[in-house]
């Protein structure tokens, strides 16, 4: 998942990825890979649901439930990765890298088959009396858009879904467009694991009616973030330990004490999206942890006092000292360049060759806070 920039005593900081700026199209494969990143390695071993979802199911089928879905999406991603080629043609213009509208499909559909189903007696499959409720296109703030999914779409939607291992009862998915019209019911099951319908229906529910309640949490359904169907309050050093597991251990490590080390100081951590841990001091971003399928792992710092400790920055590395007086900004209006989203802050890679200047990053930061 990290880009390497050069060998061992080089520095990480960013160089840019070429010509097309952030919105150039990754191929599916590598969109899958990024999707799979960012969904949880560790799942507590008991958590609380909240109280709408105490009438779905137990705590602990809540929790296996959570935990099939993860996996179930784990499979998922891995059949893109393989033959995602086959099923998602990029979209002509895509608003974002990751633009593939089967995928918007795809995740309406789970969507709406576990925030409409209703479970069955032994909770082992999800019943949808109004095919209609499926065409619904539900976003990644879990708000229904007013398009639809024609019947065409939705049938290759559960034709994928069925490789990935659903079974369908009352659609006739190979029919294409006909066997969705003329379906009266729907139940959906999953054999390998009889618990992802209560996992679907509680990620549903999160995503529709709890999504929205923090801002900046979007997607939570694809990323397969629990911690919005939990009472208690998110841990951010538990999420970003699952947040960095894709980079190289030490990498992780290094990054795992920076935040320990900068939260006894004072600054807090907000998590965006899932992609994006920024630390503030009080409201004010001093540096953020990001994340993309374009870029792979960065550091973005945001320091606007360097004219304050020139002396410090001449004890700094070569390469460290470069980035500081190239500054950062609109990548377009200072060097016409372009855009790398310098704007966000200086930027360096997340990769080993970190390691390199992760202490003069840290004593970097320090200076900037001193001057605060």
């Amino acid at each position: 998942m990290v880009n390497k920039h050069g060998g061992p005593g080089e520095s990480s900081v960013h160089k840019p990825s070429g010509q097309g700026g952030p919105n150039t199209q990754k191929p599916i494969g590598e969109t899958a890979k990024f999707m799979k990143s960012l969904l949880p390695v560790n799942i507590p071993e008991s958590f609380t649901p909240k109280p709408l979802l105490r009438s779905v199911a137990s705590d602990e089928e809540i929790r296996r439930g959570v935990i099939a879905f993860r996996d179930f999406m784990l499979q998922l991603c891995d059949l893109l990765v393989a033959e995602g080629h086959m099923y998602c043609p990029p979209s002509k213009n895509p608003k974002s890298p990751s633009g593939y509208p089967f995928l918007e499909i795809v995740k309406s559909l789970l969507i709406n088959i576990g925030y409409r189903g209703q479970l069955s007696d032994g909770k082992d499959s999800l019943a949808i009396a109004e095919i209609s409720s499926l065409a619904s296109v539900v976003d990644v703030t879990g708000k229904y858009k007013t398009q639809k999914i024609n019947a065409n779409k939705m049938a290759e939607g559960l034709r994928f879904l069925s490789a990935c291992g659903l079974v369908f009862k009352g659609i006739d998915a190979e029919a294409r467009g006909d066997g969705v019209k003329n379906a009266r019911f729907l139940a959906v099951s999953y054999p390998n694991d009889p618990y992802l319908p209560i996992g679907l229906k509680a990620m549903s529910i999160g995503h529709i009616d709890y999504g929205l309640k923090r801002r900046g949490n979007d997607d939570v359904f694809s990323r397969c973030d629990y911690r919005v169907i939990i009472e208690e309050n998110a841990d951010a050093f538990e999420a970003l330990k699952d947040f960095l597991q894709p980079l190289q251990e030490k990498v992780r490590e290094f990054l795992l004490e920076m935040h320990r080390r900068h939260i006894d100081m004072g600054l807090t951590c907000g998590v965006r999206n899932g992609t994006q841990f920024a630390y503030f001091n009080k409201k004010k971003i001093i540096y953020s942890i990001d994340a993309s399928v374009i870029d792979s792992y960065l550091l973005y710092i945001r320091a606007s006092q360097t004219d304050k400790y020139p002396e410090a920055i001449k004890s700094f590395s070569k390469p460290l000292q470069e980035a500081i007086a190239r500054g950062y900004g609109c990548d377009r209006k200072l060097r016409g360049e372009p855009c790398q989203r310098s704007c966000r802050g200086f930027r360096f890679t997340l990769d080993d060759s970190f390691l390199n200047i992760g202490n003069e990053i840290n004593k970097w930061l320090e200076l900037e806070l001193s001057y605060k």
